[in-house]
């Protein structure tokens, strides 16, 4: 019988065998933002222009020709719009102001090519305004013409399918608007998630066929209170229908001053990047029957289960998002779906890279603060499948220059150590469940680390399994 992975060959793409098809993919890793004639490739992420032409709903490019792609903001920021946009997911943004929110989006939209539907959720806008209302007809000439047409609000007209167009709906200041208009925003968002009909009461309920494909929604906010008048936090379960960004609450300095200098001609207008920011794509997507054979997926779920719960922890106990005024939850059934559904799109032979990379969009990217951030990174890094590597005995160039091996073994003790330490640290705290520190010391054999799996199998706080699984690895 086969071995998962070379069962699972036929699903990835072989990476020592390189024909003139894959050329471009080495100029997008180059480039942040990559574009031929049918397509755009933000940090690896490819969206499909639109094939309908010049219209009105869509952006002139030059009106976006000094817009300045930094790192830090800029180019996170269309990398994670485009995956949205990939996945048919709802995006809510929530960032200060001028940090570039609708101009990344508009801008997007003039490089795709795709119609750009705005509507302003401040006070003043009611229902009617988004799905539409009777007005009175100014092309009624005779007296058999209807006195009143129906004329399709903001969201209507994003919603309505045409041959050829794809189509952004850009809710913004979404936490300034009133509860009737978020109830109904949220069937728009069930009708687009099942690829039914939005009813339009509004108009002699009438049902308008939507597709997720077609239509692109996103939400942007300021965040509640800070200065921010009329802005109220959102209800934490209405959250869930989103995926949530965190941006910056102010411009980051080290921004402000690279696009500055941009803007002056003293730096390119596309800042340098480092390739961990880049996001590896594959042509179509797998399909659930194929998760299965994917080498080590299992060991990666239970870490990740443990991961799940660790993150809701340090939530609930306000050890992350502090000072956050925007609440938000990590769900116990939106999120494994998501993560699912990116290693569907993305995976493309690392399991490791992918369900980091997914955990990272919609765990870390809920996070405002940098410490939150890198707490969070420590636990996704224990998220991983380690096979069973057989020593080679194959010397020559290709084994590389040998290493001491005292280094060796001091380099490894030092990566223990502080693994170690971390956990005693998390364990002292109460931050984070024992299961997850058990799987945290995971290849981990310092004295500490066995004392503390001796403690736990005492106690009997964590399951035989996650000791098992956390001796991965360790000699004795």
């Amino acid at each position: 019988m086969n071995s998962p992975e070379r069962q699972f060959n036929a699903l990835t793409p072989d990476p020592e065998k390189k024909d003139a098809s894959n050329a471009p993919e080495v100029i997008i890793e180059k480039t942040p933002i990559a574009e031929t004639e049918t397509d755009v490739v933000y940090l690896g992420v490819t969206l499909e222009k639109s094939k309908s032409g010049d219209d009105q709903f869509v952006p002139k490019r030059e009106q976006y020709a000094d817009f300045i792609n930094d790192k830090e903001v800029a180019l996170p920021l269309q990398r994670d719009i485009a995956i949205a946009f990939l996945s048919g997911e709802p995006l809510l943004v929530d960032g200060g102001t001028s940090l570039g929110k609708t101009t990344t989006v508009r801008k997007m939209a003039a490089e795709l090519g795709w119609e750009i539907h705005y509507a302003n959720l401040n006070g003043a806008t009611d229902v009617e305004d988004l799905m539409g209302r009777y007005i009175p007809n100014p092309h009624k000439s005779k007296p058999e013409d209807p006195e009143y047409i129906f004329a399709d609000g903001k969201v209507t007209s994003g919603l309505r399918q045409e041959e050829g167009k794809t189509k952004i709906v850009i809710l913004d200041e979404f936490n300034a608007s009133a509860p009737n208009i978020l109830i109904r925003l949220h069937e728009v968002l069930d009708a687009l998630e099942r690829g039914g009909d939005v009813i339009l009461s509004e108009d002699a309920s009438e049902a308008v066929p939507v597709n997720k494909e077609r239509t692109k929604i996103i939400a942007l906010m300021n965040p509640p209170g800070k200065g921010y008048f009329g802005r109220e936090p959102l209800d934490p379960a209405q959250l869930r229908r989103w995926v949530y960004k965190k941006l910056p609450s102010e411009l980051p300095e080290s921004t402000f001053s690279y696009s500055t200098d941009a803007l002056f001609g003293a730096e390119p207008t596309s800042q340098n990047v480092t390739p961990d920011m880049f996001i590896r794509t594959r042509e179509g997507s797998l399909t659930p029957e194929q998760l299965p054979e994917i080498p080590g997926l299992i060991e990666v779920l239970e870490k990740y289960k443990e991961f799940h719960k660790a993150a809701k922890e340090l939530l609930k106990n306000r050890k992350v998002a502090e000072d956050q005024p925007q609440a938000f939850t990590f769900d116990d059934r939106m999120e494994p779906r998501r993560v699912r559904d990116f290693v569907l799109r993305f995976y493309t032979g690392d399991i490791n890279e992918t369900f980091q990379q997914a955990l990272r969009y919609y765990y870390s990217n809920k996070l405002e603060n940098k410490a939150d951030r890198d707490m969070f990174e420590e636990l996704i890094r224990v998220v991983e499948y380690k096979p069973t590597v057989v020593p080679s005995r194959r010397k020559g160039i290709e084994a590389g220059p040998e290493r001491n091996t005292e280094e060796i073994i001091s380099e490894s003790f030092e990566i223990a150590e502080k693994i170690t330490k971390k956990m005693e640290q998390f364990l002292t705290e109460g931050s984070v469940s024992k299961n997850s520190i058990a799987l945290g010391l995971t290849g981990v054999g310092t004295a500490a680390a066995m004392e503390m799996r001796k403690q736990f199998l005492t106690e009997g706080s964590v399951s035989k399994n996650s000791i098992a699984l956390g001796l991965t690895g360790v000699g004795t």
